[in-house]
């Protein structure tokens, strides 16, 4: 290997180190994006600014003014963050899985009564089919069919025809 292409590949891997380091750059910024967009998602839901945290809604004291009246602005906003907490509804975090559970449920109960009444119809169908070909196959002592049995099948297979 010539000192040229020695450098030249050093300088590719350089370059490439750069490249990967970039990227694991991006890649940790646009997760960290993210984590910031669904706690300031949360904050707003549970009713406090986002990106003042929780710490800041809470008032141990009453500041008082140079006139010594109490700072009441802050009890309002203390009882207003409190009752829009009350008046939210906690969502069950299972409602949706318990609903399809329950459509699921459902759809395996029809199923199966189709199941057990396809199988009811088939067994009647086939007992039929097996009381037919007994009388079909019947015969006189001679060897001859009965033509009883021949006429009302026939008489059958018009009926269902018209």
């Amino acid at each position: 290997i010539g000192v040229e292409e020695f450098a030249a590949g050093k300088k590719k891997g350089v370059t490439r180190a750069i490249h990967a380091y970039n990227e694991r750059k991006e890649k940790k910024m646009v997760e960290k994006s993210k984590l910031l967009r669904q706690y300031q998602k949360a904050m707003k839901r549970e009713g406090y600014e986002p990106g003042r945290g929780a710490s800041r809604k809470r008032y141990n004291r009453s500041t008082e003014d140079e006139n010594g009246e109490e700072d009441s602005f802050k009890h309002e906003k203390e009882e207003e963050v409190s009752t829009r907490r009350k008046k939210m509804k906690k969502s069950d975090p299972l409602a949706k899985s318990r609903q399809r559970a329950e459509v699921m449920k459902q759809e395996k109960q029809r199923n199966h009564q189709e199941r057990v009444d396809k199988e009811q119809k088939r067994e009647v169908q086939l007992k039929k089919r097996k009381v037919r070909a007994k009388n079909m196959t019947k015969r006189t002592r001679k060897g001859q069919p009965i033509m009883k049995n021949q006429i009302s099948s026939i008489l059958d297979k018009l009926e269902k025809q018209s």
